[in-house]
């Protein structure tokens, strides 16, 4: 019996803002209480204007749950570089769309263990070639336990560690 749940994926909208600041800032809260301080810079509310100008800049994507249409994950996909990106991959020379940058994927705390960050990776992998990039690029902190191995499980390659963060491509095959 397959109990394989699937869930939809769509661009997140401005109204989509609030919920995905809560999921970004509870899942920075877990890890706090867990000891990390990845991501502890979302708690402190210096973001939360960035992220909804991404939201309304059409970067940032919703993972729904199609039994009940609460939003249970969320994640930010990028062409163009950010001032992070540059700092940690060097500036680019003219990408010409062939490269996106994925960022701020996290599920909301109470469907952890429930695969939906399995679900998120397979998804944009997918997307990805329609729309025909050929590297997706993303970072993690290397210090945790938890996402190098989550990350080379979905056949991401590492490809540096640069200020103490693994840097990861996927290339489209």
């Amino acid at each position: 019996m397959n109990n394989t749940i699937f869930y939809e994926v769509k661009k997140a909208t401005t109204a989509d803002s609030a919920a995905i600041i809560k999921i970004l800032k509870d899942r920075a809260t877990l890890l706090k209480e867990q000891g990390s301080t990845q991501w502890n810079f979302l708690l402190t509310g210096l973001e939360d204007e960035e992220i909804v100008r991404n939201v309304e800049a059409g970067l940032f994507y919703k993972v729904v749950d199609p039994t009940g249409g609460n939003t249970v994950a969320t994640f930010l996909l990028s062409r163009a570089q950010d001032e992070w990106d540059v700092n940690l991959w060097g500036k680019e020379d003219g990408n010409d769309g062939s490269i996106v940058y994925l960022h701020k994927l996290a599920v909301s705390v109470d469907r952890k263990g429930a695969h939906v960050g399995d679900f998120m990776m397979h998804w944009i992998k997918d997307q990805s070639k329609s729309m025909q990039v050929d590297t997706i690029r993303l970072d993690c902190v290397a210090y945790s336990s938890y996402l190098r191995p989550f990350y080379e499980k979905h056949g991401f390659i590492l490809v540096k560690e640069v200020h103490d963060h693994y840097l990861f491509e996927w290339h489209v095959h």
